[in-house]
């Protein structure tokens, strides 16, 4: 039975990155992808908060900077180095993996925010884990701004190019064409055809949001695809997952 420990995180400043305490301490074992790590007593541990680009797997191709992201973790993350573990409100995911919040000891590092900040993430924020999210979403903002990683040749793709297997997470830029309300939740049905949906219980992450607002603007959204009464959808789990696009 794995032990928690609650480890008290160095003394640093405040600038929303940073951990007052560790949940659990641990060691690294090694890294997986860009945002999966390995630890010595057997764990896998998913850091939660971000997505990098997936690895080749199967039948799939490796996305952009999917190897280079993997590195730039190993190289924040070393096998042998110890890192702290802060929970967020679950603690495992679908896979029965440790979801945490990854910091390196010897300096308090937010290991999420110097994966975003390089450019090797990109902020997805799946409730309720929404812990850390302003840190997060000003570290991605930094690296878009800067062309960083991921943002220096990035275009968000149209969704009428997206691709058919589902899924898979994706990036999109597309007009609200209409958006409607149901019993379900709300549906933002964009342009192209896709569907983005906001489940019904989802939309206590919405407080103070209006959707129908949204109706003709363009939108960069980002989720996994799927299938949805025979129509390709987008669940849109966190207002952090969506940002406007003035047009020119």
């Amino acid at each position: 039975m794995l032990s928690i420990l609650l480890v008290m995180a160095p003394p640093v400043a405040a600038d929303g990155c940073r951990a007052g305490r560790y949940d659990r301490s641990a060691v690294i074992a090694s890294v997986i992808d860009g945002d999966t790590v390995r630890l010595r007593d057997g764990s896998a541990v998913r850091l939660v908060g971000i997505n990098a680009p997936e690895l080749a797997h199967e039948d799939r191709t490796p996305e952009p900077f999917a190897v280079p992201s993997r590195q730039y973790l190993r190289r924040y993350l070393p096998a042998g180095s110890r890192v702290g573990l802060v929970f967020d409100e679950q603690r495992h995911d679908r896979h029965h993996r440790l979801l945490a919040h990854v910091f390196r000891v010897a300096d308090g590092e937010n290991i999420q925010a110097l994966m975003l900040a390089s450019g090797m993430a990109a902020l997805f924020t799946v409730p309720p884990n929404q812990r850390f999210i302003d840190c997060y979403g000003s570290r991605e903002e930094d690296a878009r701004q800067t062309g960083a990683g991921i943002w220096r040749e990035y275009r968000a793709q149209p969704a009428r190019h997206l691709p058919h297997r589902e899924g898979s997470f994706t990036q999109l830029v597309d007009d609200i064409r209409l958006v409607r309300r149901s019993l379900p939740g709300t549906r933002l049905e964009m342009a192209s055809g896709l569907t983005v949906f906001i489940d019904r219980r989802d939309l206590r992450y919405f407080r103070g949001v209006d959707p129908e607002l949204w109706q003709g603007r363009r939108a960069h959204v980002r989720g996994y695809l799927w299938k949805r009464e025979g129509r390709r959808s987008m669940r849109l789990r966190h207002p952090s997952n969506i940002r406007f696009i003035e047009r020119l």
